[in-house]
């Protein structure tokens, strides 16, 4: 059973995006839907080129009348020069939210917190939010919290300060790529990290930046390459980027990993052979 844990993540970051065009201006950049966020919902998007490679990944919500995003913390300054440079003389005002730091909440208890079930549930928490993960439940929840808070929130609650190799093993295990970590701006295919699968591409949305690209490929079914997890046979996974093989024929790479657990890109009609190396295992597990 997992522990009730809260795991800042420095490693993200917070900003906003709010005027009278915030809502349009986003519509036709993001790969999702903004106008959930209106029914109380949290949504994971992404930005892609004009030829449909990944950008950017990010969780967005609504409070009040802005929309409150958490993105990494490494490209945060580079997406707010980028969004500002679409919004020509839209009202739209983009502002870094350096009061806000992003946690991670894992464990059933989150329930408590979100009082709901459902992937991008949303709880007003402690002058905050707090919402279960849109991608998958089964990551529990994240939350944009004041850092004035010093996690009092989350103690109240009973949950004890965990590690982020704490978040990371529970992502990997349940098959969940992120960011920068895992796929390669300007180069990877969202479809090729099951994006369409965890909720960030919405096929009945208006345009965006690499939407053709996007719906012709999911249409066509041409997926070639998918994200697995993979366990070493023996002791820990190499370096990132280290080749997977079966029968010393490289069938793709590795991914993220921890320890002995990691997620690598496979050749969908290669992954069922026996590999070298490693062994894939149920991302349900």
């Amino acid at each position: 059973m997992t522990d009730n844990l809260y795991i800042p993540l420095k490693n993200r970051s917070a900003f906003s995006v709010s005027g009278n065009d915030a809502s349009g201006f986003l519509q036709g950049l993001i790969t999702n839907d903004i106008t959930k966020t209106s029914d109380g919902q949290a949504i994971y998007a992404l930005m892609l080129t004009p030829q449909g490679k990944f950008l950017y990944d990010f969780f967005i919500v609504k409070k009040d009348e802005s929309y409150f995003i958490d993105c990494e913390t490494d490209k945060l300054l580079e997406i707010i020069k980028k969004l500002s440079m679409y919004k020509l003389r839209s009202d739209v005002q983009i502002k870094e939210e350096s009061e806000y730091e992003i946690v991670a909440v894992i464990g059933e208890k989150t329930l408590e917190i979100v009082e709901n079930e459902g992937a991008g549930d949303v709880r007003i928490f402690c002058k905050g939010i707090a919402y279960i993960d849109p991608r998958s439940r089964k990551i529990f929840g994240r939350s944009f919290i004041e850092k004035s808070n010093s996690y009092q929130s989350f103690i109240a609650y009973n949950f004890k300060k965990g590690k982020l190799d704490d978040y990371e093993f529970l992502r990997i295990k349940q098959g969940i790529p992120a960011g920068h970590i895992d796929l390669t701006c300007e180069k990877s295919f969202p479809l090729d990290f099951n994006m369409n699968n965890l909720n960030a591409i919405d096929y009945k949305k208006g345009c965006y930046v690499g939407q053709e690209v996007t719906a012709r490929v999911n249409h066509r079914g041409k997926i070639r390459k998918n994200i697995f997890t993979i366990q070493a046979k023996n002791g820990n996974l190499p370096e990132s980027g280290s080749k997977i093989t079966a029968n010393e024929i490289s069938i793709g790479y590795l991914c993220s990993s921890i320890g002995s657990l990691g997620l690598a890109l496979l050749k969908i009609d290669e992954a069922d052979k026996e590999l070298d190396e490693v062994i894939i295992i149920p991302s349900h597990s």
